[in-house]
């Protein structure tokens, strides 16, 4: 029996209260009606099959019935939770159910997130104020803009969050 994490009922359950959703991270055609045929075909059946580590969505059907991205190890069949280390490119990755208010700022932590760039959605307020203010004696000239923005994800559970990197 193959045991899955789901992040936000924080259990592991049996593989029979999920349902398979698809390979993770899959990018969306921007205007599907301009794809060809053999694109189209490529889109919605094509996947890569790895030998490895290989990120899944999943939908807890006979629990919270939301969908969560998960890492599997295709060789055993293993999902990669715990206290077995995540690693894409040789940085451990963490799975994060939804979009965290603090990354570890003020901490000596060092925290990445990865998406895919079209998953992000940034919204900008239309009443955008510039001053600028110029010291002659100093040779300065100092130009200050304030606006309100937002940024927010698509799909929050298309988001993995790393931490601890070495660069």
């Amino acid at each position: 029996m193959i045991l899955i994490h789901c992040p936000y009922c924080e259990q592991d359950l049996p593989e029979l209260e999920f349902a398979y959703a698809g390979e993770a991270h899959i990018a969306r055609p921007a205007d599907p009606s301009k794809l060809s045929d053999e694109e189209w075909r490529d889109f919605l059946f094509i996947r890569s099959n790895p030998k490895g580590v290989h990120f899944e969505r999943w939908r807890h059907l006979n629990g919270c019935a939301r969908f969560f991205n998960a890492a599997r190890e295709t060789v055993g069949d293993k999902f990669l939770e715990g206290d077995a280390p995540v690693l894409y490119s040789g940085v451990p990755v963490q799975p994060i159910p939804l979009f965290p208010e603090n990354l570890g700022a003020g901490s000596d932590q060092t925290v990445i997130l990865l998406c895919n760039p079209k998953n992000i959605h940034v919204g900008i307020w239309r009443q955008i104020r510039i001053e600028s203010a110029r010291d002659i004696s100093e040779g300065t000239l100092k130009i200050v803009a304030t606006l309100r923005f937002d940024v927010k994800f698509a799909e929050e559970t298309g988001v993995a969050k790393a931490i601890n990197v070495q660069l």
